[in-house]
């Protein structure tokens, strides 16, 4: 199986699973933060398996689609996979070239250190996900009060939210002793 028939799978797979998450009894920001995680985590796997440098937005993109879909329902608003990217879109360009030089740094790393680089990608590829996560779930709460974003509370919001997801991906990486995913049996 390639990667992007990998790729499809894992949509399918986590779309059900957000779609699960999304339409649960329960706290918002509960089901928010399941959704970010669990997102973060199947993104920064995949970017590990990924051999592709730059090849990383095509594979990851579609999942962060999900996501966002699902932050959205879970805050009461349907959208398609469409207005996803669009809010996507809306949400990069506030935080601005962060976006543009975090898949840079990733392709380089696939790129110089093909093997390693992967492995090296996860806490960056979690950490970008987890962040994107967070200014998408602030944006629908926003939405959900009548009020606007304020871009330069979303950068301060981005750069924390960066910082956290990455600290994060690096206690999650796979093949950590203590981590989630261990080389332990």
């Amino acid at each position: 199986m390639n990667i992007f028939e990998q790729v499809q799978s894992y949509k399918g797979k986590l779309g059900q699973e957000l779609k699960d998450i999304a339409s649960a009894e329960g706290n918002k920001d509960e089901r928010s933060k399941r959704l970010i995680m669990r997102t973060a985590l199947i993104c920064g796997t995949l970017a590990v398996i990924n051999p592709l440098p730059l090849g990383d937005f095509f594979v990851l993109t579609p999942l962060q689609c999900l996501m966002v879909v699902h932050l959205g329902r879970v805050h009461g608003f349907e959208i398609s996979e469409e207005r996803a990217k669009e809010i996507i879109g809306e949400l990069l360009m506030t935080v601005g070239w962060a976006f543009l030089a975090k898949h840079t740094i990733i392709g380089l790393y696939k790129t110089f250190l093909p093997f390693a680089g992967g492995l090296f990608s996860f806490p960056l590829v979690f950490g970008f996900t987890y962040a994107l996560g967070r200014l998408a779930n602030h944006y629908f709460e926003l939405k959900a009060r009548g009020e606007r974003p304020d871009r330069e509370l979303f950068r301060r919001l981005w750069a924390e939210a960066v910082k956290e997801g990455q600290e994060l991906g690096k206690k999650m990486r796979p093949g950590r002793e203590d981590g989630p995913v261990t080389n332990k049996g």
